[in-house]
């Protein structure tokens, strides 16, 4: 069943019966208008029906309660000015297990006295679960998931029937690659919309789910493939990595190696006459994140930890000068992420190339690579970002070479 709604929203809109407070929800296009309970309480519910009468005029919505409070999600274009003022998010009903309680029973009341009420869809054919999947809302999620099975909204779980054709944990997981496309500085998804996915992908009987903390480790750095190691490098990216790395064994490629030994430790071991010596170690440093690349799962992290973990047991006297005189892990990581970079598609491409049969410098070079074209894709095949900062490596340094 739809609704009619105002035609100067794109989503329902309730008036609060106190002056109304809009607040942004940051990163999205909706905003909440707010009214204050006698308590001074928040309110945050995605319920098109709060109260007991449900009155319906031509084209406007009227929820009423008992004069205490009213609350709406007011879904507005982005060019709307009190959306793109960067308020604060209000607070939702999670914040306090008061709001909680409150909010839960609120829900259960109005599909006591209208069981249709958690269905009605917006104008956009949007049900309260769509709205608040879409909002990351898990305590709201999970209370209407708990209403009785003949409240029918487990049957919204794989409902389409609105203007974009998404299911609500379709709208979960978009907003979070949008959260992380929108934000530079992404770091990780945030937990709450996490487990709003999980709780939605468990409720639809999805196998091999897991438990939500294995959901979560698979998928907080943005994983999509399902097997990232760590949950944060793509199995495309370790390949990328370990054909780099595998450069170092070749004399004219680890040559390029002298740009990233800092200035300070090449004068000392110019005048030292170790240079030699440290180079052995250097290159021993590449061979052994070639080797954690071998791995599987954690070990196959070529963290620094690791890295020196495969040192120690395989050629830690190689390496002992190298680090007597300063040398790290973490610049051969950083030749290694370096030159892999410039040889995606963020550089010149031509590793992608080498891999899918194409031309390269005018030379066929050879058909494409079935292992390579068999490997699933990821968001995190080219998120070099997360890549550095997973690895260790120190934010205020430059990734290239030092000179």
């Amino acid at each position: 069943m739809k609704l009619p709604i105002l035609t100067a929203f794109t989503a329902l809109t309730v008036f609060t019966a106190a002056s109304p407070t809009p607040q942004a929800i940051p990163g999205t296009q909706c905003c909440l208008i707010v009214g204050s309970q006698d308590d001074g309480s928040p309110v945050a519910d995605v319920l098109k029906i709060v109260g007991d009468i449900l009155t319906l005029v031509s084209d406007i919505i009227t929820l009423a309660t008992d004069t205490t409070s009213l609350m709406a999600i007011d879904c507005v274009s982005a060019s709307n000015s009190s959306c793109a003022s960067g308020m604060t998010m209000v607070e939702d009903c999670t914040g306090s297990t008061g709001r909680r309680s409150t909010n839960e029973s609120r829900i259960r009341e109005a599909y006591d006295t209208d069981p249709a009420s958690v269905r009605l869809q917006n104008d956009e054919g949007l049900s309260p679960l769509h709205l608040a999947a879409e909002l990351h809302l898990l305590n709201i999620v999970q209370t209407l998931l708990a209403l009785p099975t003949e409240s029918g909204v487990l049957e919204d779980l794989v409902a389409r029937d609105n203007a974009e054709g998404l299911t609500p944990v379709e709208f979960c997981e978009r907003r979070l690659r949008q959260m992380r496309e929108e934000n530079r500085d992404w770091k990780e998804h945030p937990l709450e919309g996490l487990q709003v996915a999980f709780t939605l992908r468990q409720a639809t009987g999805q196998a091999g789910l897991g438990t939500e903390d294995d959901f979560i480790t698979r998928h907080r750095w943005g994983c999509t493939c399902g097997n990232c190691a760590g949950g944060w490098l793509s199995e495309r990216m370790r390949d990328r990595l370990r054909a780099q790395a595998q450069q170092v064994l070749d004399i004219s490629q680890s040559n390029s190696l002298n740009k990233f030994i800092p200035p300070d430790i090449v004068s000392d071991i110019n005048r030292s006459g170790q240079g030699p010596q440290y180079m052995l170690g250097f290159v021993a440093v590449i061979v052994a994140i070639l080797a954690a690349l071998g791995f599987q799962g954690e070990d196959g992290l070529p963290t620094p930890e690791n890295v020196r973990a495969l040192l120690a047991r395989e050629n830690g006297q190689v390496a002992l000068l190298f680090f007597s005189r300063g040398g790290r892990v973490e610049d051969g990581l950083r030749w290694v992420i370096w030159h892999t970079m410039k040889q995606s598609p963020l550089g010149d491409g031509s590793f992608d190339e080498r891999q899918e049969g194409c031309t390269y410098e005018g030379r066929d070079i050879g058909p494409v690579n079935q292992e390579w074209a068999a490997l699933p894709y990821c968001a995190n095949d080219l998120d070099f970002r997360l890549v550095v900062r997973k690895m260790g490596l120190p934010d205020n340094e430059p990734l290239g070479p030092y000179n």
